[in-house]
């Protein structure tokens, strides 16, 4: 009754540990698709132009960014 009890629970580990879904593997489109992280801020008035180049922006901008006027007291 121990070995019974022993072996049940060793077989549940190792059903437990294998995986039940394949994953799928990324089409061709969707590996050569790169999303291009740089920000130009130029304007005609001011002689300097404003460059962001990092890796992340565009997704952290797009959770953050507010309407214009979102933030006014009026």
């Amino acid at each position: 009754m121990k070995n019974f009890v022993t072996i049940l629970a060793i077989l549940a580990i190792l059903a437990s540990c294998g995986s039940l879904y394949k994953t799928a593997e990324p089409s061709q489109t969707e590996t050569n698709v790169v999303d291009n992280d740089t920000i130009r801020i130029k304007s005609d008035k001011v002689e300097y132009e404003i460059i962001i180049i990092e890796p992340g922006f565009n997704n952290w901008m797009r959770g953050r960014a507010r309407p214009r006027g979102y933030y006014t007291q009026s």
